[in-house]
């Protein structure tokens, strides 16, 4: 098993993508989502995300969501790019009932799986994505439009939790990254506290992404590669390093099955299980 801490550019997010629609199309999660939401609505007393746990989700049209079916539009907070996938009648990122890190009536975990996502061979590698924030919408088959960020004052020493990572070796890719091929797949799990006006909008088919190197309203970040880990979960406790003491805005909690997820890099079939995450203050 290995664990490697690593602050990198690029975010090994999901360019999810709608294989039959080449149009701007808009995919969104039910409501307006909680860009502008009290954080209070989804903290609770000890400062802990709702659902960080995971053990809550429904299927709405097919897509499965990271939250209860009843829970109100403010704690709608863990996106995936689940509405992308789906175009072709996929999820890459499903409850796992069955495979988790602690057991007892009514838990889960998140299973998050890279896919190939296509027809006939015609098609693109998906990894499978968890975020906070919204899958906003399908951008023609180059990419996806994502909001990410939480309304969020704190400031945590780290994100705790459990991951299980299955790798296999990486037998798709774009052009730039054909030269990785054969060598095993990794997973990431991210944590960025900025003080951004407004959320931070990813489009992967324009190459925007969050720079922690180079945005200054990033106030601290932590990134942690996840390469094979064997059978079973083990513990990570990521440590958040701060460059500032400025009150941080909004929270972005990110993980991927394949860190080149956005460039359409992966191995087929490499899964992330992720399950009990937890802030430390």
């Amino acid at each position: 098993m290995r664990l490697r801490h690593h602050i990198w550019p690029t975010l090994a997010i999901l360019s999810a993508i709608g294989l039959l629609d080449a149009c701007h199309r808009t995919t969104e999660t039910p409501g307006e989502g909680p860009a502008g939401a009290d954080s209070s609505a989804f903290l609770d007393d000890s400062g802990q995300l709702y659902n960080a746990t995971f053990d809550d989700w429904c299927r709405i049209d097919k897509v499965w969501y990271a939250y209860a079916a009843d829970t109100t539009e403010g704690c709608r907070i863990w996106g995936s790019g689940n509405n992308g996938t789906i175009t072709l009648g996929e999820n890459n990122v499903t409850p796992e009932r069955e495979f988790l890190a602690v057991t007892g009536d009514g838990k889960a975990a998140a299973k998050l799986e890279t896919r190939f996502v296509g027809l006939l061979g015609i098609g693109k590698l998906a990894a499978g994505s968890l975020f906070t924030g919204r899958y906003l919408r399908t951008v023609g088959t180059s990419g996806a439009e994502l909001s990410w960020g939480l309304p969020y004052s704190h400031r945590p020493r780290s994100l705790q939790g459990y991951c299980c990572y299955r790798s296999n070796p990486i037998d798709r890719s774009d052009k730039a990254h054909n030269y990785l091929k054969g060598q095993p797949d990794t997973a990431t799990l991210q944590v960025v506290l900025a003080d951004w006006d407004t959320p931070f909008i990813v489009r992967s088919d324009k190459g925007v992404k969050i720079d922690p190197e180079g945005d200054p309203a990033i106030i601290g970040h932590a990134m942690l590669e996840i390469a094979q880990t064997g059978d079973g979960y083990v513990a990570f406790d990521l440590a958040i390093d701060y460059r500032s003491d400025r009150q941080p805005r909004y929270l972005v909690i990110a993980a991927s099955s394949s860190k080149y997820g956005d460039y359409f890099t992966g191995g087929t079939g490499a899964t992330l299980w992720i399950d009990e995450f937890r802030l430390c203050y």
